[in-house]
């Protein structure tokens, strides 16, 4: 195969990452307006236009020196990733409802059921009654409102059954205040004045994650404690992959810490980085196409024309190493929560 364009649709009825957005909407809220006909004959024009462009986008692609053929696919190539939110994914909000519906799932083409964490959240400073999933309180426990350890093998194994994989969202940057390691070892996070500091964002300034506690990636312990953290999931429930939650701001040498060391429990695992960076490559197999995504919105809007989508695949193609894939998207919980719906943002 010669080095085709990765197109994954994620798809969702979920929301909220680090708050409950109180103006989310279900699936069933987000209904598509009737395409009128002025809409339909300009999507009929783009696609027009775009085709010769597409065309000798792929001929450039395939024949670009050094790209060979792989000869062996991973399981997760092409793989499309469908992002579950368990506790708005039904009315329940179980694990037993997601795994009612995986059936369902599969017949839509789903490869891949990404869950968002369903570890125990944490108390201390929490956001909203409920509190953010990524405000992890136990790395190595199930939140018991969703379930129990047996509903998870449950799911697992009916998702194998069917040919579908089960990845969960992992939280390496932070954890919350309360997190059962800051009872025993509190210097597994940074420490301001022997006091936990709230985790930091991409550009080094505190953000508005109040309820979670920065980790110190200076220990050697935690590291080690992090890593048997993601071993406990593959071991005791064969989960197949970690989607890595804000992978760029944790050390790079720990990625390949954690890749090379679960590996030798199960070699075959699928890493996906919440960032968007060549360098991301050495140690994940799918990184985020976030301006892909923006263009995306921008083309649906009628703010850039569809030639900004070529373009852009241009420049990934030359930027990204030729092994590497991206995650093309059209949502996920943060855009559904802050950004609007898929309605909302594409029509």
């Amino acid at each position: 195969m010669k080095n085709q364009v990765f197109f994954l649709l994620i798809l969702f009825f979920l929301t909220g990452c680090k708050t409950e957005n109180p103006n989310m909407k279900s699936e069933n809220e987000a209904e598509t307006p009737p395409a009128t006909e002025q809409s339909e004959n300009n999507v009929m024009t783009s696609s027009t236009n775009t085709r010769s462009n597409w065309i000798a986008l792929a001929k450039e692609i395939e024949d670009r020196p050094g790209r060979e053929p792989h000869t062996e696919l991973p399981w997760h190539v092409n793989g499309s990733i469908y992002e579950v939110n368990t506790r708005q994914y039904s009315k329940e909000g179980t694990l037993n409802k997601v795994t009612e519906h995986l059936r369902r799932l599969a017949s839509m083409g789903t490869k891949i059921v990404w869950l968002m964490p369903i570890q125990p959240i944490g108390k201390e400073n929490r956001k909203g009654g409920l509190g953010s999933y990524y405000s992890i309180a136990d790395f190595k426990a199930i939140n018991p409102d969703l379930g129990t350890e047996q509903d998870l093998r449950n799911l697992v194994t009916t998702a194998h059954g069917m040919g579908m994989k089960v990845i969960l969202d992992w939280v390496a940057n932070h954890a919350a205040f309360d997190n059962v390691w800051a009872e025993e070892h509190l210097d597994y996070f940074t420490l301001r004045d022997g006091k936990q500091i709230v985790a930091l964002g991409a550009d080094g300034n505190t953000t508005d994650w109040t309820d979670v506690a920065d980790l110190n990636y200076e220990n050697a312990e935690m590291r080690a404690a992090m890593i048997d953290a993601m071993a406990y999931w593959i071991r005791e429930f064969d989960l197949d992959g970690f989607r890595c939650d804000m992978a760029g701001l944790v050390p790079l040498d720990f990625w390949k810490e954690a890749t090379e060391s679960l590996a030798k429990i199960k070699p075959d695992l699928f890493w996906l980085a919440e960032w968007e960076d060549p360098k991301m490559h050495a140690y994940f197999d799918m990184t985020y196409a976030w301006e892909l995504h923006h263009i995306f919105n921008a083309v649906a809007q009628g703010k850039a024309g569809t030639e900004k989508i070529v373009e852009h695949l241009k420049r990934d193609s030359e930027n990204f190493p030729p092994e590497a894939y991206r995650m093309y998207f059209t949502t996920n919980h943060d855009e559904n929560s802050w950004n609007g719906t898929i309605t909302e943002r594409m029509g």
